[in-house]
């Protein structure tokens, strides 16, 4: 993989094995070109995935530097001084062939995916993407999926019913029944009344806090 990001474009960009791929990756399955939206993604995959690779390497060619010091009687401690830094061998790849040609980068497959992808983003973020979801009374229809405001509505208290009860089973330990509430033998919650909490905000040690204030005991 790092042999085809490390290629020199010379006349074509399509003598690049990864270029060429990118583009076959372009066509959608009706032989048309993908639009922007959705192709952009796939060269933002490329771009991190041989990020990736480039770190892994780096990793991998310190290791083999150091491992060949200690074979020459180094200590590791010493051959780990002594070796190439990560830093300094991704620096080298990036320059190599990881960077833009506007950042002292070289005429890479990197370089033209980069640009391309620039271009795409460009179409991408300045034109209005069509409609996806729409109204139908109080009812939302999102592709093959509709729900009403109600059942919206439901949704939501369910779920918070749902992340209440695991909070009272799964954090404070306290037995439910079927229903969902605290059993009769188990300790319930303590009810916190919010509104009649109050503080002391003239209160000056260090330390204090509104649990100390002896009116809300």
């Amino acid at each position: 993989m790092l042999a085809l990001l490390d290629h020199k474009l010379a006349s074509s960009e399509y003598e690049s094995g990864l270029i060429s791929g990118m583009a076959v990756l372009g066509v959608s399955a009706d032989r048309a070109w993908l639009d922007p939206l959705m192709y952009t993604p796939k060269q933002s995959a490329m771009v991190s995935i041989s990020r990736m690779l480039v770190l892994y390497q780096a990793h991998k060619e310190r290791n083999a530097q150091i491992d060949k010091l200690v074979a020459g009687g180094y200590c590791e401690e010493t051959a780990s001084t002594m070796a190439v830094t990560h830093f300094e061998l991704v620096q080298d790849m990036c320059h190599r062939f990881m960077a833009l040609t506007d950042y002292n980068g070289r005429p890479t497959p990197m370089d033209a995916i980069l640009r391309l992808r620039a271009f795409g983003f460009k179409i991408r973020y300045t034109t209005n993407a069509e409609g996806v979801v729409d109204w139908v009374g109080d009812t939302l229809l999102y592709g093959q999926i509709q729900f009403s405001m109600a059942q919206l509505r439901m949704m939501v208290h369910g779920m918070i019913a749902s992340t209440r009860q695991d909070m009272l089973k799964q954090l404070l330990l306290l037995q439910l029944d079927s229903e969902g509430d605290v059993m009769p033998e188990t300790t319930p919650c303590p009810a916190i009344y919010w509104d009649k909490l109050v503080d002391n905000a003239a209160a000056q040690q260090a330390g204090w806090s509104f649990m100390e204030d002896a009116r809300n005991r």
